[in-house]
């Protein structure tokens, strides 16, 4: 919807987007020792997670389950092929799910904090997005088989947020913490330069050579030729290297993270696209 708008635009005269309907604000509040953050976040649908350890028939489940089962394993006692048994949970359910405290792994330098998510906004037309696909752990994508009825009435009420509370201390925008002493730096990696002119002789750029090269320790041109087709995309591919003895930047995308998160990421996918657009939040 949002590039048939951009495309339209040019054609029409300016008014307002259809999509606005659709658009609201979030409150995430993170908490951690007795303080608080309060941040905005910009939404155009609801994403509830689905809570299959709250299946109302979470018996029926496993029983039909352990029947399928025996009759993949050729039991005759367990009966004819059925009609599949799939989990119902109810959206009271994901939407208590999506409004419960979620852990942090650090936001602000600060360990344990927890965020939950209110509604500051109110969009004209909810759209709901339900988590039905998920990441395996061998990575690929699979689809969760749940049936979750939908009201026909929801009142939202309760998950409007409420801002900041007097006397609420606020978290402070840098954690005061010693640093420990930096461990002395090793000596560091030069390019072979054998290496570094067999990639360039291919087309890739002299700093992208050198950072394959002193990635693979100057194992070898193969082996430098697949880092840089696996790095090819990130953004300081062809960005000098840094001085000897410098020590990298330090970045804190906690915030960035929490915001990816808000709309249905996992950290772990809101961490990389962060990194791989030079935590650019939109682009990410």
């Amino acid at each position: 919807l949002q590039r048939a708008e951009c495309a339209a635009s040019a054609r029409f005269a300016p008014t307002v987007p259809p999509s606005r309907i659709f658009g609201f604000t979030q409150e995430l509040r993170i908490s951690v020792d007795g303080m608080c953050a309060y941040q905005a976040a910009e939404a155009q649908w609801l994403s509830l997670p689905i809570p299959l350890e709250q299946a109302a028939n979470a018996a029926e489940v496993a029983a039909y389950e352990e029947r399928a089962k025996r009759q993949k394993l050729g039991d005759k006692e367990a009966g004819k092929e059925e009609e599949p048994v799939v989990p119902l949970v109810s959206f009271e359910a994901c939407l208590s799910k999506s409004a419960a405290a979620e852990p942090l792994e650090v936001f602000r330098g600060m360990r344990g904090a927890t965020r939950t998510t209110r509604f500051k906004t109110f969009p004209r037309t909810l759209v709901v997005h339900m988590q039905r696909y998920y990441q395996d752990t061998d990575w690929s994508a699979k689809k969760l088989s749940v049936r979750v009825p939908v009201p026909e009435t929801l009142d939202l009420s309760a998950l409007r947020g409420s801002g900041p509370q007097e006397g609420e201390p606020p978290i402070p925008e840098e954690a005061a913490a010693a640093a420990p002493a930096p461990a002395p730096a090793p000596a560091p990696t030069e390019p072979e330069e054998a290496i570094v002119m067999q990639l360039m002789s291919m087309g890739f750029s002299e700093n992208g050579s050198k950072r394959a090269a002193i990635a693979v320790n100057n194992s070898s041109a193969e082996s430098a030729m697949e880092w840089v087709f696996a790095h090819l995309e990130d953004p300081d591919f062809n960005d000098p290297l840094p001085e000897p003895g410098a020590a990298p930047a330090a970045e804190d995308n906690s915030e960035q993270v929490a915001m990816l998160t808000a709309m249905g990421f996992s950290a772990e996918q809101a961490g990389a696209a962060l990194k791989a657009t030079g935590a650019n939040v939109e682009r990410a």
